[in-house]
């Protein structure tokens, strides 16, 4: 898949980060694929499954589903419910716009990123490893701080690109 800077409407650094989380996103959906079908093999083919398949899997569906979640919010395929906002007058809108992503933005800081800087400083502390591959699991739970910054970039962008258009998309 092509992506063209100059069709995309957005910042060379915003591109830089819509294409590297784009290239990420499909590395592990390879990824899990091929392990969940070397698994399939081993146990039914070779009748010896491997051990580290399963953890590597859910490993990588983690990573999957949270980097996946800022890509959804960037393409705006998320989930929103807009009966209240489509209902609203054009200053309602703009303000309803404006609160929805500073809400984003917040909760991506605060939640996301400092929390899971926390949360994966304690694992490093602590000193868990998984059971089977004897990873730190902070490797596992860093996705949340990146996808963090990544929807707060995102969010911010969405804030300031507001002011280029008249009416906001939702």
């Amino acid at each position: 898949m092509k992506i063209d800077i100059k069709n995309s409407g957005c910042s060379p650094l915003l591109f830089w980060f819509d294409s590297l989380n784009i290239r990420l996103l499909q590395i592990i959906l390879v990824s899990i694929t091929a392990v969940v079908c070397w698994q399939v093999f081993s146990r039914y083919v070779l009748a010896e499954p491997s051990s580290i398949t399963e953890e590597l899997s859910r490993f990588l569906l983690i990573w999957l589903t949270v980097l996946g979640a800022a890509y959804a919010y960037r393409k705006r395929s998320h989930l929103g419910l807009d009966i209240i906002y489509n209902q609203g007058t054009a200053l309602q809108r703009k303000v309803m716009y404006l609160m929805i992503h500073m809400s984003i933005a917040l909760f991506a800081l605060c939640v996301m990123v400092f929390g899971g800087i926390r949360l994966v400083l304690m694992t490093y502390e602590l000193g868990q490893k998984s059971a089977v591959m004897g990873i730190d699991i902070g490797l596992v739970y860093m996705v949340l701080p990146i996808s963090g910054l990544l929807i707060l970039i995102y969010a911010l962008n969405f804030m300031f690109s507001y002011a280029e258009n008249s009416e906001p998309v939702l």
